[in-house]
């Protein structure tokens, strides 16, 4: 069963064969995280991307695709990648005509 879209309730019960009474019971709930991660890391990027590690390092180094470090790691954030995606494409349609 679902619960506003956000929470599965799965009830599992155990007979008695001879009888038919039910033994125990176990209620199992699983929250559905509905929340998406803001950033990305360079792999996750690099395979919706459809890129080589080596090109996608590349990108991220020269700028083509934004980034944030923090510490050692490099983070993709996500609505920065959306709109870049966004004005690539809206560029090559106007260059298409």
């Amino acid at each position: 069963m679902t619960v506003d879209g956000k929470v599965d309730i799965l009830i599992i019960s155990c007979k008695d064969n001879r009888n038919g009474e039910f033994l125990k019971s176990w209620v199992v709930i699983m929250v559905k995280e509905d929340t998406v991660r803001l950033v990305l890391s360079v792999e996750e990027a690099r395979r919706l991307l459809g890129l080589s590690r080596g090109l996608m390092y590349e990108a991220v180094h020269n700028g083509q695709v934004p980034s944030v470090r923090i510490g050692r790691r490099i983070l993709i954030p996500r609505v920065a990648l959306e709109r870049m995606l966004d004005q690539q494409r809206s560029h090559n349609t106007q260059v298409k005509g």
